[in-house]
């Protein structure tokens, strides 16, 4: 009886590994230390040049974490050279999802659409452990205000007293 009913559950257990190995399923745990490519397109038709208030939204996104709709905030706008060089934009970034998923970071992008940088380099809620290096590019195209956001990301794991 007792092996009959280890059979049975060793079996149930080989059959929702299977499952889960056909499905592409991974474990949470596993997804702490996911690392990858990252490619969104965010629109900035709505930067106002407010500090504070000055934001782009995405618009496509590879990552789950960050989906459509994510607005990213800026809270210092043009600085750097003037004397004839267009200068940059180079702000701290509070790119949030909601009250309880965000991250922080930091862009320094030419105001001449030149290719510039971004840094995350944390979150908290579904962004916690993040991280990415991010190239900026203007899209030529669309509304005139779409930005391309590629380059690598993380998630360190945390443990769980952080």
């Amino acid at each position: 009886m007792k092996l009959t009913r280890f059979t049975g559950i060793a079996a149930a257990g080989l059959t929702v590994l299977a499952v889960s190995l056909i499905t592409g399923a991974t474990p949470a745990s596993a997804e702490n230390g996911q690392n990858g490519q990252l490619h969104i397109v965010k629109d900035c038709g709505t930067f106002s040049g407010t500090p504070g208030s000055s934001y782009c939204q995405i618009v496509s996104s590879n990552l789950p974490e960050l989906p459509a709709g994510t607005k990213i905030y800026y809270d210092q706008i043009t600085a750097g050279p003037t004397a004839g060089v267009a200068g940059f934009l180079d702000s701290n970034v509070f790119v949030y999802i909601s009250e309880s998923q965000w991250a922080v970071g930091r862009c320094t992008v030419p105001n001449d659409n030149h290719p510039g940088l971004c840094i995350l380099s944390d979150g908290v809620g579904s962004l916690a452990g993040f991280t990415a290096r991010i190239n900026v590019t203007y899209k030529p195209g669309g509304d005139g205000f779409l930005y391309a956001w590629n380059g690598t990301y993380s998630f360190k794991s945390l443990s769980h007293d952080q």
